[in-house]
């Protein structure tokens, strides 16, 4: 009953004026999805894989589907991903924020569409409706008391983009527990870098190239551990004999690889449970609160200093 003349007008506008359906409106008169958006950086590391089946494992016993997305460390993409969400393909949302990630627009877009969000592992304050992390400041500040027990100095830290939570409080963690223990943290004692296997192998180049090796080394991803690790042995340093080194997250590799390597476990699983849990209270009706999980160090080959 509509010409197309007008059809032709209003779908004009509404790309003019980017508009989108309301998704609160839609559920009224269509109802719930009972799916579950979830967005994470790289699907590929131990951490998320294990945080992904807490929160399936949760979502699925409340009769939810969960949507898996993952970003690649893109903000575009990101962007793109919740994007659709907000066409109504979810109820809710759960995230990790990527690294490239500065402006958080499109996350308080949800919020007036009617999305509840939920942020994990690498939040942002004020932006979602519940947040659930691991205290990453503790496990880097515990793990930085311990090299420094072990009876190391001059402790260096590879760490990551300071936007991300994670990497920035992991930071602060080690200079607080440095600076405690009454030690000068030198100008170049951190360093800032990707999170890729690949990117320890050539933080541990420049350090042979300069001459410059430490006698301990606190990654900010057991990735970034590994790829020091081996460069350093490809070298003919030995690990901790001349050199100790920390990861963080407790990948699975940590165990297996020789030395095995120090680290801090996040309770990924749990995490994802939780994150899960209080996405689904808020879709419930019920007030949530941030929950803020503890970290355990897990002490292995890679820091014990040797008796001579």
């Amino acid at each position: 009953r509509i010409s197309q003349e007008t059809i032709d007008k209003v779908q004009a506008l509404a790309k003019k004026w980017n508009y989108k359906p309301n998704v609160a409106a839609k559920k009224l008169q269509g109802g719930r999805s009972n799916t579950i958006g979830v967005v994470v950086p790289i699907i590929g590391r131990n951490f998320f894989s294990s945080a992904i089946e807490g929160i399936e494992e949760t979502a699925h016993d409340a009769g939810y589907d969960v949507l898996i997305c993952q970003t690649h460390e893109s903000y575009d993409l990101e962007k793109k991903v919740l994007s659709s969400f907000e066409r109504g393909k979810v109820d809710g949302v759960i995230v990790s924020v990527a690294s490239e990630t500065t402006d958080y627009s499109h996350f308080k877009l949800l919020k007036n569409d009617g999305l509840p969000l939920v942020m994990f592992d690498r939040i942002v304050e004020n932006v979602g409706d519940g947040m659930v992390s691991v205290d990453d400041f503790r496990g880097a500040y515990e793990l930085t008391n311990h090299l420094i027990s072990q009876g190391y100095k001059k402790i260096y830290h590879y760490t990551s983009n300071p936007n991300v939570s994670v990497w920035r409080n992991r930071c602060e963690g080690y200079q607080t527990a440095m600076k405690e223990a009454g030690l000068v943290v030198g100008k170049e004692w951190i360093y800032e870098g990707g999170i890729r296997k690949e990117d320890g192998e050539k933080y541990a180049r420049i350090l042979i190239e300069k001459g410059d090796i430490p006698e301990a080394i606190f990654c900010t991803s057991d990735y970034v551990a590994l790829g020091v690790m081996l460069e350093f042995k490809e070298f003919g340093l030995r690990i901790p004999e001349n050199i100790a080194v920390a990861g963080f997250a407790n990948e699975a590799f940590g165990s297996l690889i020789t030395p095995s390597l120090t680290s801090v476990d996040q309770s990924s699983k749990k995490m994802g449970k939780t994150a899960a849990q209080t996405l689904i209270k808020i879709l419930q009706g019920e007030k949530v609160e941030n929950v803020v999980l503890n970290p355990k160090l897990i002490i292995r080959e890679s820091t014990i200093k040797k008796s001579k």
